[in-house]
């Protein structure tokens, strides 16, 4: 009995003993430590990690850090570190992390007893990868950017890092050098993730892109985002000359009607002998920032060969020339005039074949050509209207490649023959061509609705009327369209001198519409529109669909970009 009560006691003491050493020391929990919002974080500025642990013991000199992974050295090779005091006695608990490393992978790290720059053990490690997020640049251009005074473009920008130096460039295409800098720098306090500038536009034509660059603020820039590209260049120009008949002493005058002039104050047209060296002009005058208007010349006094070509400020760029024309200035004509050229016999008929930046054309000679000594073959363009002949000298035989036209532009055509008195006949029939139509043979024309902006084969065409939508239907200029896809075009008029009928003959269909009606002729044949032709700011227009599917062509609309698409053949 005695040694029971002596076991007893003894077990009693060792418990008290246990307890008095080691009462302090707190039950050991699971330990975990974990990163929110997610283990993979954008670099952004102002971005921010929670890291949560818990089971911990809650030492003094504990402290939390973010390592590479390979670094396993002293705390001091820590990226992030932070020592536990201000948590000892917490087993569990929080700290926040702004997030302003080098991309790459880390390790977040619970480490035991940090004292004297080292740590005895880590306890609990999670994975952290950092990256730069990709900045996603957009622009307003649509189609190609015409050159001219004043004008910006406005860059989007969207998930972009956001740091105080950061900033967008604009590049030419395949080039490094900076062509132009926003300003002033984007920063998280002014614009943050996303937002947008405005760069003046380029004047110079290229094709350019905006791209997006993080900044330390010193030397490191690094390429986060590139935008489209987009082209720039100057625009298609129109001159018509017309010479006023003779006054009282002979003297006529010269008028120029022009369009497309990129808006310079000293933008000019001169007027030059024909091929004459590029800056010997003979007179000029500033257009004055007009685009477009109507120019008075006096003529000159000689018979020799002229041509006016339009400059952008001064000299900086030849922007289009006349063909060129013989003023014929002079004495007051005879009062009887003189008798008319004999008429050719038939056939005479000119016909045209389209190539790769040329036109091929042949003819069929009058049946009596004891007189004809040549033919004058003339030429006109959407930027050039007809003048003088395309040569120099009438032309012998009976056929003439035209290496002088551009691939995907219209060109159109009528000749005469010229007689040993250097009289002319009168005209065959005109062909109108568009030479090298497309890799496959094909027109392709793009029109965007409310935009002046065409495109026939890529090359931009500025339209006198842009398409518009009217009870469903799409309206398009009937002359542009006739002409782009190679078709003759033709109109009448009524007694006051309005437009009553327009044409199309392509090929072997031939179409008349009749303005304000919606009844048709297709082949001769009666057909009904919903919509009928009408005149609009003085031109006419006409339903886009009936008239080219008609014509043979494919018709496709992209209503996000409100464009319209023409393929010819389809």
């Amino acid at each position: 009995m005695k040694i029971g009560r002596f076991f007893a006691s003894m077990c009693f003491l060792l418990i008290y003993f246990f307890t008095l050493v080691f009462g302090n020391i707190p039950l050991v929990h699971a330990q975990s430590l974990s990163v929110s919002p997610a283990p993979s974080c954008p670099i952004r500025a102002g971005q921010k990690i929670t890291v949560t642990w818990t089971g911990m013991p809650a030492h003094w000199w504990d402290g939390i850090g973010i390592f590479r992974p390979a670094e396993e050295g002293p705390i001091g090779s820590a990226h992030w570190f932070v020592f536990g005091g201000t948590y000892s006695g917490k087993t569990s608990g929080k700290h926040e992390f702004e997030v302003y490393m080098e991309e790459g992978e880390y390790e977040i790290r619970y480490c035991s007893d940090t004292k004297s720059n080292g740590y005895k053990v880590v306890l609990a490690r999670t994975k952290l990868s950092i990256f730069w997020p990709v900045t996603e640049l957009s622009h307003n251009v649509v189609g190609a950017h015409r050159i001219g005074p004043s004008k910006n473009i406005t860059v989007a920008f969207s998930n972009a890092p956001g740091f105080w130096h950061d900033y967008i460039a604009m590049f030419k295409v395949g080039e490094d050098k900076i062509y132009r800098r926003s300003g002033p720098q984007l920063s998280i306090r002014d614009q943050g993730y996303s937002g947008t500038f405005e760069f003046s536009a380029p004047e110079e034509a290229g094709n350019y892109e905006f791209r997006y660059f993080y900044h330390d603020g010193k030397t490191i820039a690094k390429h986060l985002g590139t935008s489209n590209s987009f082209t720039v260049g100057w625009g298609s120009v129109s001159m018509r000359v017309t010479v006023s008949g003779p006054d009282a002493q002979g003297k006529r005058k010269l008028t120029v009607q022009y369009s497309g002039a990129p808006g310079y104050n000293r933008d000019f047209i001169g007027l030059f002998y024909a091929g004459a060296p590029e800056k010997s002009l003979i007179t000029h005058q500033y257009l004055r920032g007009n685009a477009s208007g109507t120019l008075e010349f006096a003529c000159p006094d000689d018979s020799k060969s002229y041509e006016f070509r339009m400059w952008s400020e001064d000299w900086r760029q030849l922007l289009g020339k006349t063909q060129a024309f013989i003023p014929r200035n002079g004495p007051p004509p005879p009062l009887e005039p003189p008798p008319p050229p004999p008429t050719p016999d038939k056939p005479f008929t000119l016909r045209a074949y389209p190539g790769d930046g040329k036109v091929s054309l042949e003819w069929t000679p009058p049946q009596n050509t004891s007189n004809v000594i040549g033919y004058n073959l003339y030429r006109k363009t959407s930027r050039i209207p007809y003048g003088s002949p395309i040569t120099d000298f009438p032309i012998k035989g009976l056929s003439h490649t035209d290496h002088n036209v551009d691939n995907g532009m219209q060109a159109c055509y009528y000749l005469k023959a010229v007689y040993s008195d250097k009289t002319e006949s009168v005209a065959s029939n005109e062909v109108c061509v568009t030479p090298n139509a497309g890799a496959d043979g094909k027109i392709t024309i793009i029109l965007t609705i409310g935009s002046k902006n065409a495109y026939v084969n890529q090359q931009l065409v500025v339209l006198d009327v842009a398409p518009f939508i009217d009870s469903g239907r799409t309206f398009v200029p009937f002359r542009f369209v006739g002409e782009s896809l190679g078709a003759q075009v033709g109109y009448t008029t009524d007694a006051n001198g309005r437009v009553a009928t327009v044409t199309y003959q392509l090929g072997s269909t031939s179409i008349i519409l009749y303005i304000g009606r919606k009844d048709a002729l297709v082949n001769g044949r009666t057909v009904y529109l919903d919509v009928a032709p009408k005149i609009v700011q003085g031109r006419t227009v006409i339903p886009l669909r009936f008239v080219t599917e008609a014509l043979g062509c494919k018709v496709d609309w992209d209503g996000q970009k409100m464009q319209v698409t023409i393929i010819y053949p389809a």
